[in-house]
C-alpha cells in the first residue's frame, strides 16, 4: 500500500464510513413497523416519516469524496444522500430529527429522506428526480459566477467526474 495523502487519512476516511453506517442502521431500525406519513401511521409504530431510502453499503464513496472538499465546496446527491450529507458534515442529530419530521431537522421536518439539506456545509440537498442534482449545480456554479465568488482552480466538470454524487467548488 502507497502513503497517504495525510497521516491518518485511512482511519479518518474508516471513522466517517462507520458513521454512515450507524447513522443508516438507526434510520432502518427507527423505521421499522411501518411508514409514517401526514400525522398517520401505516401499520405500525415507525418513527421515521415517509419513505427512507439507505445508503447503506455505498459508505466508501461519500466518506472518499467528501474527504477531499471543503466546507465552502457545494454537494448535490440522489435519493440516496444520507451519507454525502454526513460525510459533508452535517449534524447527524439534525439529520435524524428531519427523518422523524421534527421542526428541529434541516428542513423542519418538511423534507425527509430524500430532502435533507444543510447549506452551513455546502450540502444543496438530495432529490428523487433521477440526474436533478445537475441542474441545481449548475444554478449554484452560476451563481457562483454571477457573485464573481471565485475559489482556486478546481472546476465543475472536474470535481463532478470524481463521484456519482454532484460535488463542485464555487466558482
Amino acid at each position: 500500500m502507497g502513503p497517504s495523502i495525510f497521516p491518518g487519512a485511512g482511519e479518518a476516511l474508516y471513522r466517517t464510513m462507520v458513521r454512515i453506517r450507524a447513522f443508516e442502521n438507526a434510520a432502518e431500525t427507527a423505521s421499522q413497523g411501518g411508514v409514517s406519513a401526514y400525522g398517520q401511521q401505516a401499520g405500525g409504530a415507525a418513527k421515521v416519516r415517509g419513505p427512507l431510502h439507505l445508503s447503506t453499503g455505498q459508505e466508501a464513496v461519500p466518506a472518499g469524496v467528501c474527504a477531499h472538499l471543503r466546507t465552502s465546496d457545494y454537494l448535490t446527491s440522489t435519493h440516496r444522500g444520507h451519507g454525502h450529507t454526513l460525510a459533508k458534515g452535517a449534524d447527524l442529530t439534525r439529520m435524524m430529527c428531519e427523518l422523524f419530521g421534527k421542526a428541529t431537522g434541516f428542513n423542519g421536518g418538511k423534507g425527509g429522506s430524500m430532502h435533507i439539506a444543510d447549506f452551513s456545509v455546502g450540502m444543496l440537498g438530495a432529490n428523487g428526480v433521477v440526474a436533478a442534482g445537475l441542474p441545481i449545480a449548475v444554478g449554484a456554479a452560476h451563481a457562483q459566477k454571477l457573485l464573481k465568488k471565485s475559489d482556486d482552480s478546481r472546476s465543475a466538470s472536474s470535481a463532478m467526474a470524481r463521484s456519482t454524487a454532484v460535488p463542485f467548488s464555487k466558482r
